[in-house]
């Protein structure tokens, strides 16, 4: 499947396709079905109904299974996700970015030391295994003024920028856009394509990544997954 074709819609996969804890489960001129092992998840991606059973193949119904589905059409071929949601994704689509480092704040990367912080501010995925995860692989920067630590951001386990939060008392100061600023910055020196995904309504993350340039794409990606024993 040629993903630069639209690469604004396919930005998440072709980073995966990158990854080496991926697994091309099938591909065509028009599909393509990928299995990341770390999240146990399946992405998948279809722009012609006529390999929908093709892909539905390599795609498990089972409890406690999670997607990434590509195209909202494709919803209508598996059966409904719970706790699902949808998101678009924002792409920096220039092959420069230019990094205006403050004096006040340094960027760091945080450590397992900083568990129990990251865990108690960021409510976007409130699970400690993956927060650990992601310290443990090297994926979350800190904005720090001296010893303090006045927010973070980094990677999710898919490649998207996200996990951004800004502690409250240092807020309208900045700082998150610093840090997504840093974030782009930093994706384009190591030849990965810098996005985030962003859910439909988020005003906020929307106006954030518009002032830094993201652009958005017109697709629909749903996450969601099967519940139960």
């Amino acid at each position: 499947m040629d993903l630069l074709k639209d690469y604004k819609s396919y930005c998440n996969l072709i980073t995966l396709k990158n990854d080496e804890d991926s697994k091309i489960y099938y591909e065509s001129d028009h599909a393509l079905v990928i299995y990341k092992e770390c999240m146990d998840c399946t992405f998948v991606a279809c722009d012609d109904e006529r390999e929908i059973e093709n892909c539905l193949r390599y795609v498990t119904i089972k409890p406690n299974t999670s997607f990434c589905i590509q195209h909202t059409r494709l919803l209508n071929y598996i059966p409904p996700l719970v706790d699902s949601f949808q998101c678009c994704n924002y792409v920096y689509d220039k092959d420069n970015f230019e990094f205006k480092q403050r004096n006040d704040i340094e960027i760091r990367e945080l450590d397992e030391s900083y568990f129990d912080f990251v865990f108690e501010h960021y409510d976007g995925y409130n699970n400690p295994d993956y927060i650990m995860e992601r310290l443990e692989s090297g994926n979350l920067w800190g904005a720090f003024n001296e010893s303090e630590c006045l927010g973070f951001i980094g990677y999710h386990d898919e490649g998207s920028m996200g996990l951004l939060h800004v502690i409250e008392a240092y807020r309208k100061q900045g700082i998150g856009e610093y840090l997504e600023s840093f974030l782009i910055h930093k994706s384009i020196q190591d030849k990965r394509i810098p996005f985030a995904q962003v859910y439909p309504g988020n005003i906020a993350s929307e106006h954030l990544q518009r002032k830094l340039g993201l652009v958005p794409s017109d697709n629909v990606i749903t996450w969601g997954g099967y519940g139960g024993q």
